[in-house]
């Protein structure tokens, strides 16, 4: 309300005049400083930030539901009437992109649901082994559709065992589950490029250029993976036993076993030009190697080992670790065993070198996962800093343990009972 000064009309006609008024101040503050209270009124009025953590979206689904993500799209394969159904949601908002019926693939029997390179692969119809190996089930059949579209691209026997924008490698296995022939199929229309018959091989490696296959004799192979042809054959030093078991992986030009016996190991190094060993070496408990970028890590229990590639010297030790994670090209994630929330150490992959303690949780990428000491139990998720050497706690969610989850970008997609949640994360 506005009040309008008349003036006291009670002042008599015959009495001298009151004096002049003073002069108004400009009326240029005043407004300045209503404009000011209005802007404070409407800002507290304005709808606050959401937290840094917090649903964005969700969508039915049950447990056996196929889940898979990208950087920018959810895949959903739901069993719908002994079928598959294929949706796609865009990551952040959770529209659906498009849906596909697959009326071939069984529901609720996929095997393998993987997105990327441009494709989505669904593989079903398990195939069990049989005779004396332990039980294993192997997809016979595979779909590949176009992620962008849902187009379904081409359709084959065989399991997929790697893929590139370009190619997809599948393999045929026999009723032993042993594998008999690899062949390499076109990723847009599944033409067969080349096909390689080979024999009693129980498992295989690839470095990008070449494949190195295994019997369970240990007769090795190599081949190159843009034609098939043979490269290279000889003998490593595999493990018959299946209850100790043997594992392999390429780092460097070199195909790096570990054979694994009652008194420890045997990590032997082969040069994939000749399949013959440059070096080896032995440790008294049960191991497992894996490629921390310049150097080969050990894992020994107790500590972990930062080995030569070249020659399997010891460069460094890391003692009360226990696992390694590698965190980039030149950073890794190292933790012990002996809690159910290892605390997570940044180390400098090429000299072991502790860079900073993180905090407790299991590592996705630079998300740090972890659990609150109260009840109920929830989800602590921190942003790490990899080159600073930091954590960061950005907020908390319903607990996730048990909870099949996949970390993009900074989201979290979750199938939960009944729905799949997906999360921004900071």
């Amino acid at each position: 309300m506005t009040v309008i000064d008349l003036g006291d009309l009670s002042v008599h006609p015959d009495e001298p005049p009151a004096p002049p008024p003073a002069r108004r101040l400009p009326r240029r503050p005043a407004a300045a400083l209503v404009a000011l209270l209005c802007a404070v009124t409407l800002g507290a009025a304005a709808t606050p930030d959401p937290p840094l953590v917090h649903e964005v979206w969700s969508v039915p689904a049950e447990q056996g539901d196929g889940l898979a993500t990208t950087e920018d799209t959810v895949y959903v394969a739901r069993a719908t009437d002994g079928r598959t159904v294929l949706s796609a949601y865009e990551l952040a908002t959770g529209a659906t992109r498009w849906t596909r019926d697959l009326p071939w693939v069984s529901g609720g029997g996929l095997l393998t649901f993987l997105a990327g390179d441009g494709m989505v692969q669904l593989a079903d119809t398990p195939r069990g082994s049989i005779g004396d190996r332990p039980e294993a089930f192997y997809p016979s059949r595979a779909t590949v559709v176009d992620a962008a579209t849902g187009e379904v691209r081409w359709r084959t026997t065989g399991e997929v065992q790697h893929t590139t924008p370009e190619a997809v490698l599948l393999a045929d296995r026999d009723d032993l589950g042993e594998i008999t022939a690899l062949r390499l199929a076109g990723a847009r229309t599944g033409e067969i490029r080349w096909t390689r018959p080979v024999r009693r091989v129980i498992r295989l490696e690839l470095d990008g250029s070449r494949i190195v296959t295994v019997t369970e004799a240990g007769e090795a192979a190599v081949y190159r993976y843009a034609d098939g042809t043979p490269l290279a054959r000889g003998r490593v030093a595999w493990n018959t036993d299946r209850d100790l078991g043997a594992q392999a992986l390429i780092h460097d030009g070199r195909y790096v076993v570990t054979r694994t016996d009652p008194l420890g190991a045997t990590v032997t190094a082969y040069r994939l030009t000749d399949l013959r060993p440059d070096w080896s070496l032995r440790t008294l408990r049960s191991s497992l190697i894996s490629d921390c970028g310049p150097v080969l890590c050990l894992s020994r229990g107790a500590d972990v080992a930062g080995l030569e590639p070249a020659t399997g010297t010891t460069r460094w030790v890391l003692a009360g670790q226990g696992f390694v994670n590698r965190a980039g090209p030149d950073r890794l994630l190292a933790a012990g065993t002996d809690t159910d929330q290892p605390a997570q150490t940044l180390v400098d992959a090429a000299t072991g070198r502790v860079i900073a303690g993180l905090g407790p949780g299991w590592p996705d990428g630079d998300l740090l996962i972890g659990n609150t000491t109260g009840s109920p139990v929830r989800t602590v998720l921190s942003r790490m800093d990899l080159v600073a050497g930091r954590s960061t706690p950005v907020g908390t969610v319903e607990s996730i343990e048990g909870v099949y989850c996949s970390v993009t970008g900074r989201f979290l997609a979750c199938r939960r009972p009944g729905r799949i949640v997906v999360t921004a994360v900071g």
